[in-house]
């Protein structure tokens, strides 16, 4: 029952929700001239308003989470990678013709993953199951990925691992099935916010991981746009709280 909840509690102590929970408190103190009520809507305020920014998001990517090279394809031949795993990002469900397609988190990986496969020649394991939140009836992620990657991309998958709810279960179940097969050599797929518990939990569920992220952060050059908020930089700022919370927990569950 707990494990359902994840999302919902982690939105609430993720930015925008705690910092407006922190206004709401405020305008609730305030209204009963309680003291401390103006400065908890101030605080809310200016917390809000900065991890918003660009420069701010950009900052606590750099600040909190580590940072890994980009992969080419000879590096991925000299390590001796014998398998590309592509990680999912989610599944979108709500089209006019009812067909499930890839988050655009997700067809990114998976486009990275093709482009390295093309190149070397390795074969894809995509893992995506069904996430916490998802709804009843949908497909796994796992699926809707072997049929983007047919129809958009020519190319098969050659395993599926579809039954993942999380990151952790991705790095286990992903194992299980390489391992028996004998791969435990892989280059893993995933955005680079995302690649710090994903190394860590794969190399805990015992592979041997090169990392080739995508999607590295970048800041404004702007340095007025740099300080003013934008949905893009309050997604990011968020995004690099939320995994760093997620680091810290899965680094010290596994200690």
């Amino acid at each position: 029952m707990l494990a359902e909840l994840k999302p919902v509690l982690t939105a609430l102590v993720m930015p925008p929700t705690v910092f407006l929970l922190l206004i709401v408190s405020g305008l609730w103190l305030a209204a009963r001239r309680r003291r401390g009520g103006l400065w908890l809507i101030g605080v809310g305020v200016a917390l809000l308003w900065l991890v918003g920014c660009s420069a701010v998001s950009f900052w606590l990517s750099r600040a909190l989470l580590p940072s890994f090279p980009m992969a080419d394809v000879q590096q991925i031949r000299a390590a001796q990678v014998q398998a590309i795993v592509v990680m999912g990002a989610g599944v979108d469900m709500d089209f006019p013709d009812g067909v499930a397609q890839l988050q655009r988190g997700g067809l990114d990986r998976l486009r990275k993953g093709m482009q390295l496969s093309r190149a070397t020649g390795i074969p894809i394991l995509y893992t995506g199951g069904r996430g916490w939140g998802s709804k009843d009836g949908a497909p796994s992620e796992a699926a809707v990925a072997a049929r983007v990657a047919e129809e958009a991309f020519g190319l098969s998958l050659q395993w599926q691992e579809s039954e993942s709810r999380d990151t952790r279960e991705n790095a286990l179940l992903s194992y299980k099935l390489l391992s028996a097969q004998g791969v435990t050599r892989i280059a893993l797929v995933t955005d680079s916010w995302h690649m710090p518990r994903s190394m860590l939990h794969f190399q805990q569920a015992g592979f041997t991981v090169m990392a080739a992220p995508m999607g590295q952060a970048s800041g404004s050059l702007d340095p007025i746009r740099a300080w003013l908020p934008s949905a893009g930089a309050m997604a990011l700022s968020t995004t690099v709280l939320r995994e760093k919370l997620a680091l810290l927990i899965s680094a010290g569950a596994g200690r």
